[in-house]
């Protein structure tokens, strides 16, 4: 979606049948105050490369993270996002004024590889009750259920579930982040917030994390659950709830 705005997209369907190549829907150049609800966007089952995402906006046309005028005030709503290298992906320009606004809410984002949600140079992202899990990948490694990075201010990590990771391969040795943010962050007033979100179920016999806060100021967390539960891990590196 090159530049459009002000689209609301109801019930769709779309499916991105290229196992390398599938930014199912992306959008770019300054596509700003569209709205997706109850949409399903599914890239190919267990598929790994950067290029292959369910739901997208960046700085150009081919790439789910480029950096450049990408879009502001969208959201989406109640949607199911599966697979892909990423789940849902935000990038913006390096200088500001950054991308603001976006929202990710009520969705389910279902067996991304690296990143269930990935956001650099947005402010203001909003990602809200949401269901982030790996329930049946199999093509596993480091994984980042919500990664935020650069220009964070504002941002609210709210009310999410962040679960069943790892589930298919329990013996993995990859690291495991529930929320990861840094960079340049939160000011007075524009707190970083990462409120009430639980993270259970967390399977890998790795690294894992489950809230992890890098050099960044003004971040706020608070009343969330991090249930490190698997009984029968063979790790033997760190395990931090919040770090």
């Amino acid at each position: 979606m090159n530049g459009t705005d002000f689209f609301t997209i109801n019930n769709l369907t779309v499916v991105g049948t290229n196992a390398t190549n599938a930014l199912v829907v992306h959008l770019f150049n300054n596509a700003d105050n569209n709205t997706f609800n109850n949409c399903t966007f599914t890239c190919t089952a267990n598929s790994t490369g950067t290029l292959s995402s369910p739901f997208s906006i960046s700085g150009t046309a081919i790439s789910a993270t480029a950096t450049g005028p990408s879009g502001s005030n969208n959201i989406v709503n109640n949607c199911v996002l599966n697979s892909g290298y990423y789940g849902y992906s935000l990038s913006g320009p390096t200088a500001a004024p950054f991308p603001a606004n976006n929202q990710i809410k009520g969705c389910t984002i279902n067996d991304p590889y690296n990143y269930g949600v990935y956001s650099a140079y947005n402010t203001g992202l909003i990602v809200d009750s949401n269901i982030i899990q790996q329930p049946t990948r199999t093509s596993l490694t480091t994984f980042y259920g919500v990664f935020a990075t650069t220009s964070t201010a504002s941002i609210k990590i709210t009310r999410n579930r962040i679960r069943n990771i790892f589930l298919s391969t329990p013996t993995n040795t990859s690291t495991s982040y529930g929320i990861y943010v840094s960079g340049s962050g939160g000011t007075l007033g524009n707190e970083v917030k990462i409120e009430n979100n639980i993270i259970h179920n967390i399977t890998n016999a790795g690294i894992l994390y489950g809230i992890y806060v890098l050099a960044i100021n003004h971040v706020h967390v608070y009343h969330n659950t991090v249930s490190i539960d698997h009984t029968t891990s063979t790790a033997t590196g760190a395990t931090r709830g919040i770090w």
